[in-house]
């Protein structure tokens, strides 16, 4: 009878390097689904909000086009296993953060410039600020992602000179309450006629 040292030769041996690169990898294209995640919604949101608006401004468009090319950059990121940063899905994807930046400014002037500036009524029937900034999360959970696939295991990923556990925790904190106070928003126009309602305000402040 064999004894087991004997097969040793059949047991591949798991380089530490190795594993900590894969497990780099596999933390990055988990990044990219929560990017294509926001950038399904923005773009199934937008193309029905606008669709509704008979597009009647072309920039209309921009969060659809965005969205869409965020979207596959994103799933090619998914199914991509490369252990550097891909240029063409990091410059997508500073493209779709820059502009949800700049949606979310149009947005506001959209709701300020009106009659009555910044109150109920405008804010109520303007453009809603949570769309333009979830385009901005995709694309800054995207830019996270490839910096994250491009860094070896044992440093700490950075974005822009800043820790990027950091960043990633304060924009998950600050989506989930854009995405309370904007469901809180709709949900008092609709005088919470219904208890569930509440589930939306008070459940993301919790997570």
């Amino acid at each position: 009878m064999k004894h087991p040292i004997a097969s040793a030769d059949r047991v591949r041996l798991i380089d530490p390097a190795e594993a900590g690169q894969r497990a780099t990898v596999k933390a990055a294209q988990r990044l990219n689904r929560s990017s294509g995640i926001l950038a399904a919604s923005v773009l199934l949101d937008s193309a029905v909000e606008h669709y509704r608006g008979g597009f009647k401004n072309p920039a209309m468009f921009t969060p659809i086009v965005t969205s869409l090319v965020s979207l596959a950059a994103s799933l090619h990121g998914h199914v991509d296993r490369g252990e550097d940063k891909h240029h063409l899905r990091n410059g997508v994807f500073w493209a779709t953060a820059a502009t949800g930046a700049a949606g979310t400014g149009f947005h506001v002037y959209n709701v300020t410039k009106k009659p009555g500036g910044f109150s109920w009524q405008n804010v109520f029937y303007g453009g809603p600020l949570g769309a333009p900034a979830a385009i901005f999360l995709s694309g800054l959970f995207g830019l996270l992602a490839e910096r994250v696939r491009d860094t070896p295991p044992q440093r700490d990923p950075t974005l822009l000179g800043r820790s990027a556990g950091r960043i990633l925790a304060l924009a998950t904190s600050a989506g989930l309450l854009g995405t309370s106070g904007e469901a809180a928003l709709l949900h008092f126009r609709g005088a919470y006629h219904n208890p569930a309602m509440f589930l939306p305000v008070s459940m993301p402040p919790a997570a």
